[in-house]
């Protein structure tokens, strides 16, 4: 019996992106089909097919979820009164859970091994990179949908030949508020300034005061979402994507401590990133 990995991406857009990648990557080592289910929750609620474009490759396919696999395939969790389960348990010879991937990692586990080694089909939920992922994979797996790209390409318009992007995280990241604070990152366009005149700055971030601040203090060269940020709407979902995009399309990016935004970008073009951050 053919061995199939029902895979399950767990998390936000960064987490999700990520841990496609790595079961891409899983299937080119080993062969194995991958059928991955994309499930709208809180932490992500979009479909796949609102952001990106389709994959339907052979041997590995991403569909988005309907209410009868919620039943199967779904994480079991007290959200569902654990209901999945019962049925995961005979489907399946072999699960990984999502919260077991970052021990497994630790403990040097050969996700690769345990792969070919299957008896039947597996599950697999994860919300983070495994294996050894090539950054090039990020591009050649992940497109996105029509209107994200219609969203890029407005944000994008804007730009200038010497264009700098900068991801602000705030809100409820503590981390990033602590160890990246604003003045880095004014201290950095101030500098990039000093060394090309025409440096047009691009910003991304979840935090209206943060706009404001810089809009005022770098008149006429910070181009950001006249929208607010919100990322409880497939819209919202949509914007964030694009500003993903756009900041891989700058020159540079300078990234938050403590959040995979700007690392994601970062691969998705192979932009150069630095993450500002106190000493």
């Amino acid at each position: 019996m053919a061995t199939t990995i029902y895979y399950v991406p767990v998390g936000g857009l960064g987490n999700r992106m990520q841990a496609l990648v790595a079961a891409y990557n899983l299937h080119q080592a080993t062969g194995i089909r991958v059928r991955v289910l994309w499930f709208r929750d809180w932490a992500l609620d979009a479909p796949f097919s609102s952001i990106f474009q389709p994959i339907c490759q052979e041997g590995f396919v991403v569909k988005d979820a309907t209410p009868f696999d919620s039943l199967l395939y779904d994480r079991p969790r007290r959200h569902n009164l654990y209901v999945p389960l019962l049925p995961q348990r005979l489907l399946f010879s072999r699960r990984i859970r999502e919260t077991q991937t970052v021990a497994l990692k630790a403990q040097g586990f050969d996700f690769e091994r345990w792969a070919r080694e299957a008896k039947g089909n597996v599950y697999f939920a994860c919300y983070e990179s495994f294996g050894n992922v090539s950054d090039s994979l990020y591009d050649d797996l992940l497109h996105p949908s029509t209107t994200v790209e219609q969203k890029l390409q407005t944000i994008t318009g804007g730009f200038s030949d010497h264009t700098i992007g900068l991801h602000i995280r705030r809100t409820d990241n503590r981390r990033s508020i602590a160890q990246s604070p604003l003045y880095l990152f004014e201290n950095k366009i101030k500098e990039e300034i000093e060394k090309n005149p025409d440096t047009c700055v691009f910003l991304a971030t979840d935090d209206e005061p943060t706009k404001k601040t810089l809009t005022a203090e770098f008149p006429g060269r910070i181009l950001t979402s006249s929208k607010a940020a919100e990322r409880g709407t497939v819209d919202g979902i949509q914007d964030a994507l694009a500003e993903m995009y756009a900041l891989a399309s700058c020159e540079r990016i300078y990234g938050s401590a403590g959040s995979s935004f700007s690392i994601i970008a970062s691969k998705l073009k192979q932009t150069p990133l630095s993450i500002l951050k106190n000493a």
